[in-house]
């Protein structure tokens, strides 16, 4: 499947991806997500069907792609500017609001963010950020971090092992 963001021809407010069937180029469907411009969508890459996607309209969405269901919602503080999926965690994601912090969410914790990144510099603009592990010998020995990039700088977050 291929998902595409874009904005409803008929409408004002209504923001969502158009599903592509990738056997059948000739099968789609408009899935509304959000009520802004959406700044980013990202597939689960632990193989379920669930898209996650932010917008401009302070929200933080999971979406299941078979059901067209709304899974979660969360509301942020400020427009939401990129999302991610962790890579070595089923049920963590990150939102990057535009103010430069970086908002940890558990999957499992429907309320609230469970951790926060400020900026480390003053009056910060979010433009991308992406989370990686290191390759290592074993899964036990490697190092989880956070790459944000923001249009004035790009920082290195190590997780702490201990949490």
């Amino acid at each position: 499947m291929i998902a595409v963001s874009k904005k409803f021809e008929d409408s004002l407010s209504q923001h969502g991806v158009l599903k592509i069937s990738s056997l059948e180029s000739t099968h789609h469907e408009f899935l509304n997500l959000h009520q802004n411009v959406i700044r980013d969508i990202c597939f689960d890459p632990h193989g379920n069907t669930t898209l996650l996607s932010c917008s401009k309209s302070r929200e933080l969405k999971l979406t299941c792609l078979k059901t067209n269901n709304t899974v979660l919602r969360y509301n942020v503080q400020n427009d939401a500017w990129t999302c991610r999926w962790s890579t070595t965690s089923t049920h963590q994601i990150f939102c990057g609001l535009n103010g430069g912090e970086v908002m940890i969410y558990d999957i499992r914790n429907t309320n609230h963010h469970v951790s926060k990144i400020m900026p480390t510099l003053q009056n910060t603009k979010m433009s991308s950020y992406f989370r990686f592990y290191s390759i290592s010998s074993s899964i036990e020995n490697s190092e989880d971090f956070l790459l944000v990039g923001t249009l004035q700088s790009v920082s290195v977050y190590k997780k702490d092992k201990r949490k």
